[in-house]
């Protein structure tokens, strides 16, 4: 006997069901169906077990929200295991993780850049004011968007990097979709925080003075900056280890460990320069380091988008809808 759960419409039960839609879009009624009640019997436990241990509503919602997100690589690889077999376009194995690692430099820049207001203590009432409060809604508005976007793209990337890749390097394929997942959460992070500063901002400029906003708009904003460079560690570490398993495949040449290694060795150069409090290398290592992994990801990404890798096992196919 099928036990029947009551639908929960909080916010975050909806945003969830939004995203049960997305990534069941295209599948028959009756599989949507099954997934939905699989989603609704969770929900409703989830909410029966925190209600009743007295925690707050507003904190089981965020508590759903981030069940959600964790949860995104293993819904799309669910997605991928479930119907890959009964398609029948098929879209050779270097095409697609050609495709992925280009799309991933585009995302890789964008999730990045949330950050980069001086957020000196002096300095930061005149960011707060001319850089941030006086910019257009719309112009608010589409930045938050965006970096919703990159930080979903990336959760949503590693899930496809670990189904491209499982077959051939295990290991490097997990730990790099572990890296890449762990910085969308933290790009959608930022963005939360990105979005309570802005708001803050407008505050600030519009209403009466408040020198309270300064410093709690100050704090948000450090919090987005140092939630950025920890997601952009996290990519790092997973671009590293996606070149080095294409590599050892023998998928694209073989010379792109040199610049690699000279990302990993300036990118090492950079973090010793934050910590020994010298901005100056810190930013010029970085920089260069991240020069390099776009550049040595634009090379990989065109040569299997191109055919012009030297696979050493036969050429495998994956299927797409």
């Amino acid at each position: 006997m099928t036990t029947i759960y009551p639908r929960n419409d909080t916010l975050a039960a909806s945003v969830a069901r939004l995203w049960l839609r997305v990534y069941t879009l295209g599948m028959t009624a009756d599989l949507r169906e099954r997934r939905d009640d699989q989603l609704n019997s969770d929900l409703w436990e989830h909410q029966a077990d925190r209600l009743g241990a007295d925690v707050a509503p507003g904190m089981v919602g965020l508590e759903v929200i981030g069940r959600m997100v964790r949860g995104m690589p293993a819904d799309l690889l669910w997605r991928f295991q479930l119907e890959g077999p009964r398609m029948d376009i098929k879209i050779p194995f270097e095409r697609v993780t050609g495709i992925l690692l280009l799309v991933l430099v585009v995302v890789a820049i964008g999730s990045t850049s949330i950050s980069g207001y001086d957020t000196g203590a002096e300095e930061w009432e005149a960011t707060l004011r001319d850089r941030l409060g006086n910019r257009s809604s719309t112009e608010r508005n589409m930045t938050i968007a965006w970096f919703t976007f990159c930080g979903l793209a990336l959760v949503g990337g590693a899930a496809a990097f670990h189904a491209a890749l499982q077959t051939r390097a295990p290991v490097l394929s997990a730990l790099s979709s572990a890296f890449m997942a762990a910085a969308g959460v933290l790009v959608l992070v930022a963005t939360a925080s990105y979005t309570v500063m802005t708001n803050l901002a407008v505050q600030f400029v519009d209403g009466p003075s408040d020198p309270g906003l300064v410093g709690t708009s100050r704090a948000f904003a450090l919090a987005t900056e140092w939630l950025t460079l920890t997601a952009g560690m996290a990519l790092a570490i997973s671009v590293v280890g996606l070149v080095t398993a294409a590599v050892r495949e023998r998928l694209v040449p073989q010379w792109l460990r040199w610049p690699t290694g000279l990302a990993v060795g300036l990118l090492l150069a950079g973090l010793v320069g934050m910590v020994a409090g010298r901005d100056e290398y810190w930013w010029g290592f970085s920089m260069g380091g991240a020069l390099c992994l776009a550049l040595t990801l634009l090379i990989a990404g065109f040569t299997l988008l191109l055919g012009r890798g030297q696979p050493s096992r036969p050429a495998e196919v994956l299927p797409a809808a």
